[in-house]
């Protein structure tokens, strides 16, 4: 991708938009560990001359995403992004949990057995659930790149 800011103008504009940490822990349940009150910067983690780590800087909704990077000049007026999106730990903590629930489901029904449209019941509610939670997650992954783009000015080849 190609960013319509000048180097020098992307990395202080990063820079400046980052509050300094571990993106990794930012984006787990350990993430309220690292309560911070720049909330109004958009990005946690971390940036270096050519390459960067952010995640959403969030205290109490934490994305289970790291945007990982690199970056170079192109020319005077744009510089070359390249970056992937990574799974954190809070990812799949989030998918465990989920699976807890459902075998939490399972065990109470067979210490205390339940009619057939109970079980159906608690089988669709879990599945229900995991799918929401699914598609919640892949939401929030195309929300924080939509927004990163979107700062950062940056567009397709």
């Amino acid at each position: 991708m190609t960013s319509n800011l000048a180097y020098t103008i992307f990395y202080n504009k990063l820079d400046n938009l980052t509050v300094k940490g571990n993106p990794a822990i930012k984006g787990s349940p350990l993430g309220v560990l690292t309560f911070n009150t720049q909330i109004s910067k958009p990005f946690y983690g971390e940036i270096s001359n050519s390459s960067f780590r952010v995640t959403a800087n969030s205290n109490f909704g934490p994305i289970p995403y790291i945007i990982e990077g690199k970056f170079n000049s192109l020319d005077n007026s744009q510089t070359n992004v390249s970056f992937d999106v990574v799974k954190t730990f809070g990812h799949t903590w989030f998918k465990a949990f989920i699976g807890l629930l459902i075998i939490l489901a399972i065990v109470m029904s067979i210490v205390q057995p339940v009619s057939y449209f109970e079980s159906l019941f608690a089988v669709i509610v879990m599945l229900s659930m995991s799918l929401l939670g699914m598609w919640l997650l892949n939401q929030m992954k195309k929300s924080f790149i939509k927004k990163f783009c979107r700062i950062l000015e940056l567009v397709d080849n």
